[in-house]
């Protein structure tokens, strides 16, 4: 808890260490000195109470407008296994000096049966496609395992106002994001138009953006119908909080199939921060082992 506590206001009833307690002085409320250490309190406060993996990356970064987002999420077979890859390719154009690192992460939280025995990481692609000027890079890695890896991608020379790049990243693993029912138990489902959906995906954009284009591809072996992945946008703290019918309104969307792929896309312009964009799904349950004898016989 983050307390207002007048001057000369007892705390009586609060522990001394119970929440943090802002003192103010009520003739100095209007002062840019209050304003600026409540202003300052509540951000602290609030960023102290999120995790790094509720907001997605870092909500400091104010340096940089993006101008052009799209996302893609493709479920891929590869021979008796699917693997998820994800897709993104970004402009963004610096309004400041970046002199930190640009923060990039993809993980699973919903994974309840995560096991040891699948002990390769996500393969991390990151290619700067085109820039203002000519830069060099190179990633550190703060967490890389099988489900999650977050890297920062630090920039030689650091970017200054009015650089401009444009880059391609991509996340690969079998475990980025729900692939079976199994796998979703943890995770409160989507209703969305009263129907429930157990597994979701998308983007939640925390800097702005003018543009975003999300594209989900299902493969025909997943056995998904049309009518068991929906688009949707949803308000995002912790969790889904509640879907947002007017910003799925206002968003360009096409459903069809290409080649036995079930493809979902979606368009739209200044998307909401701190929203989810994307996919809802019912996936299907894992498919029993066969055994032996069970196997067809070849003459």
């Amino acid at each position: 808890m983050l307390i207002f506590k007048e001057e000369n206001v007892r705390s009586d009833g609060f522990l001394s260490n119970y929440g943090t307690h802002f003192v103010f002085d009520r003739t100095k409320l209007w002062t840019n000195d209050f304003l600026r250490r409540a202003i300052s309190s509540i951000h602290n406060f609030k960023l102290g109470a999120l995790s790094d993996h509720e907001l997605l990356l870092s909500q400091e970064v104010t340096e940089f407008i993006a101008q052009r987002v799209s996302h893609l999420y493709e479920l891929e077979r590869e021979g008796a296994e699917f693997y998820w890859q994800h897709s993104m390719q970004r402009t963004i154009d610096f309004t400041k000096n970046f002199n930190k690192p640009l923060k990039i992460s993809r993980w699973n939280d919903f994974s309840t049966d995560k096991t040891d025995d699948d002990q390769k990481s996500i393969e991390l692609t990151f290619e700067i496609i085109k820039s203002s000027k000519s830069f060099d890079f190179k990633i550190e890695y703060e967490e890389h395992t099988a489900y999650g890896v977050t890297a920062n991608v630090l920039f030689t020379p650091p970017p200054v106002a009015g650089d401009s790049i444009e880059y391609f990243c991509s996340f690969r693993g079998k475990h980025l994001c729900a692939t079976y029912l199994e796998e979703t138990k943890s995770i409160p489902e989507v209703d969305i138009g009263g129907r429930r959906y157990a597994a979701f995906d998308g983007v939640i954009p925390v800097n702005r953006a003018k543009d975003i284009e999300i594209q989900f591809r299902f493969p025909r072996e997943y056995r998904l119908a049309e009518s068991d992945a929906q688009f949707f946008v949803a308000s995002f703290s912790q969790g889904i909080d509640y879907v947002v019918q007017s910003e799925i309104e206002r968003a360009h969307i096409q459903k069809e199939v290409v080649g036995g792929k079930l493809s979902i896309t979606a368009r739209i312009t200044s998307p909401l921060m701190r929203h989810v964009y994307g996919v809802a799904w019912v996936p299907p349950g894992r498919p029993k082992a066969t055994a032996e004898s069970d196997k067809p016989i070849k003459i």
